[in-house]
């Protein structure tokens, strides 16, 4: 869901501050007001003068429910309002009625504390009418989703009144810098991580993280050779500029090198520089390289925050959104792994510069992808731009939303995030028996040709639908045919797909632009006359240069 603030871009906008009781957040707005030279409301302190009673009494005398009535009135008044620092009581967010109201024309931010901080601090203040030794935990447990699907999280443990506000004043004041072409993924019960698209993006890459309150105090960066000549001094001097220690860890290119041993070495480099919990990784680089850095960050010291700066068109569209890692085995691809959400995805297109044709026409595999299964007016728009793309931000945006609402909607693979392999059951075979010698995209783009002549084959879509696709990867100059490769290697190697269930194949087919499906298919000849299909013409071949 993209949420309010995301969506404007107002210098007006309210500052909300919420969070569990004892987290200060009467004492900050305080500071807060001043700073912004705003008024303070303090919705408890509105509520008690409006009922002339303490908020103990009116918990005592007229019940919690008439305290959250006059809580939501409330919101509904101040969403209409601007220019104000608004605190609120630790359940005034709670409900998502609540937190949309206020949302629509506020910044909210969400000021948490471990729970022995909190019981500390609150063990000796009198009438808080929610304050119950025993009860406290399962209070703060019953809430933790409501506090978790707010962006601006400020943990408050370590810090003085009078830095939390200086902290929350300065996230606050770069907010309008990343309004505009801010997305944000809501990741259940995690929180949520925005993706920030912007050219020349990596030159404001510190200020960025800044503005979404990434705490380390140093940034680990990892990629490979090539990439890190290309970008990584712009992502450093930004960085550095920000106030960020970083580091550069190179690991080596290529889908073949995306192997446990790979893994392993980066966890030798990490243990040599001393990386902890404290610190941040950041992947810069294409799928390859996110893939092995975010499975190193889930898995090193148990898990550590990451981010993702993808700098090809594939990653920028589908493995930096989302959350799945891993690595390839001998088998077959992506056989190990975890979901790791980033901590954000900045997506700079002017990167794409550096990117040879073959590796951005590659890219666009997915993007098509994305028109195919879930937005028609991207694949018309597609149809109907002028070569070379000039509206490529605008493309990008609208196949990395496609990515967002079908991620928020499955979070962790279980039904809808499957629609997202179409085409992926015949490219990972491709790309098995080929020894990833072909490129990601180029394999996809076969595998949708193969998908819509199954799904024809099948009698769920007609024929029309698999031409309108191929004639669509050939104005991209994307393969619809070669011949390198048996259908019964090809095959066999589906075989090994973890999409495989009960010994059938799981097939993502389309019935229509905008209409994808999962299907059991058990039909051996089936499969194989949809890969005979794509058997016909040798691969475009590789241009050397920046991956």
């Amino acid at each position: 869901m993209n949420h309010g603030f995301f969506a404007m871009n107002k210098t007006n906008r309210n500052l909300v501050l919420t969070g569990f009781m004892g987290t200060g957040k009467s004492l900050v707005g305080k500071l807060l007001s001043k700073k912004l030279n705003r008024q303070l409301v303090d919705t408890d302190e509105v509520i008690e003068s409006r009922f002339q009673k303490s908020i103990f009494d009116i918990f005592k005398e007229l019940g919690e429910v008439a305290f959250r009535k006059a809580e939501a009135d409330l919101c509904q008044e101040l969403s209409q309002q601007k220019n104000l620092v608004i605190a609120t009581g630790g359940g005034t967010l709670v409900p998502f009625s609540n937190f949309e109201m206020m949302e629509q024309n506020a910044t909210i931010f969400c000021l948490t504390a471990r729970p022995k901080t909190i019981e500390k601090r609150i063990a000796h203040t009198e009438h808080r009418p929610l304050f119950d030794a025993r009860k406290f935990q399962i209070t703060l447990e019953d809430r933790f989703g409501a506090y978790n699907r707010i962006f601006h999280q400020v943990t408050t443990d370590d810090l003085s009144p009078e830095q939390i506000a200086d902290h929350i004043y300065e996230r606050y004041q770069l907010e309008n810098t990343f309004l505009k072409n801010a997305l944000l993924v809501q990741t259940p019960p995690q929180g949520a991580y925005p993706i920030w698209i912007q050219n020349n993006g990596l030159s404001q890459a510190g200020s960025f993280f800044r503005w979404i309150g990434l705490p380390s105090r140093r940034i680990v960066v990892v990629s490979n050779s090539t990439v890190s000549k290309l970008h990584a001094a712009t992502l450093v001097q930004s960085l550095e500029t920000a106030g960020y220690n970083s580091l550069i860890i190179e690991i080596p290119d290529g889908e073949s090198r995306k192997t446990l041993e790979t893994v392993q070495e980066l966890y030798q480099k990490f243990l040599q520089h001393q990386v902890t919990r404290k610190d941040t990784l950041l992947a810069l680089g294409g799928g390859v390289t996110g893939d092995i850095v975010g499975f190193a960050a889930a898995t090193f010291l148990r898990g550590i925050a990451f981010v993702q700066v993808p700098t090809t068109l594939l990653a920028m569209v589908d493995s930096s959104v989302g959350g799945k890692t891993g690595v390839d085995l001998e088998e077959g691809k992506n056989l190990v792994g975890a979901f790791k959400q980033p901590e954000a995805v900045l997506i700079d297109p002017s990167v794409l510069g550096t990117l040879p044709q073959t590796e951005f026409r590659s890219g666009l595999a997915e993007v098509i992808k994305h028109g195919i299964i879930s937005d028609i007016d991207l694949f018309i728009d597609l149809e109907n731009a002028e070569l070379p793309l000039s509206n490529l931000e605008n493309l990008l945006r609208q196949a990395v939303q496609v990515k967002i609402q079908i991620v928020q909607e499955d979070p962790f693979e279980h039904d809808r995030r499957a629609v997202l392999n179409l085409g992926h059951t015949f490219a990972h075979a491709i790309e098995l028996v080929s020894k990833y010698q072909i490129r990601h995209g180029e394999a996809v783009a076969l595998g949708l040709i193969a998908a819509a002549n199954l799904a024809h084959d099948l009698q769920l879509c007609d024929g029309n639908l698999a031409q309108r696709i191929s004639n669509l990867l050939n104005k991209f100059q994307l393969p619809t045919s070669f011949s390198d490769f048996s259908p019964d290697s090809i095959y066999d190697a589906m075989l090994h797909d973890k999409k495989k269930q009960d010994y059938h194949l799981r097939f993502i087919l389309p019935k229509a632009l905008g209409n994808v499906a999962i299907f059991e298919v058990k039909s051996k000849e089936a499969i194989l006359k949809a890969i005979e299909s794509i058997t016909k013409n040798k691969l475009l071949p590789r241009e050397s240069g920046p991956k």
